[in-house]
């Protein structure tokens, strides 16, 4: 019953993260067809900028620490408890660049690299 209630914890966690992820996408995939400025000033500087072949490409890096609690540990050998309450919380690093290619002033493309919550790697939007 337990590992019935903790896959059913985990899909709805994934589900959550593809919806993210989803949200993500289409919030970005609105710059395509706008001009270069209209991302600056809706995204901020970039990280980088990359200018090659006649293209600009708008590099966005978001960086993010979690700590995530372990799934306690359960043990017929415990003495008064059954939990292993030892385990400490593990730190994540999550990183997710996002890239906007730049054509003629307009924004022809974006990609997102990485995973910062949203889950998922490597989408690609153009038009």
């Amino acid at each position: 019953m337990r590992a019935a209630a903790s896959l059913l914890v985990l899909l709805s966690l994934a589900a959550c993260a593809n919806s993210a992820r989803l949200e993500r996408e289409a919030y970005l995939t609105q710059f395509v067809g706008q001009t270069e400025e209209d991302v600056v000033r809706e995204m901020g500087v970039p990280a980088r900028i990359i200018d090659t072949a006649g293209r600009r490409f708008l590099a966005y890096v978001e960086r993010r620490t979690d700590y995530v609690r372990p799934v306690p540990m359960f043990s017929p050998f415990m003495r008064g408890s059954a939990i292993n309450s030892v385990r400490l919380d593990e730190m994540v690093e999550r990183s997710c660049e996002t890239t906007f290619e730049i054509d003629t002033g307009k924004v022809r493309g974006v990609r997102m690299h990485g995973r910062v919550g949203a889950g998922g790697e490597g989408q690609q939007n153009e038009q």
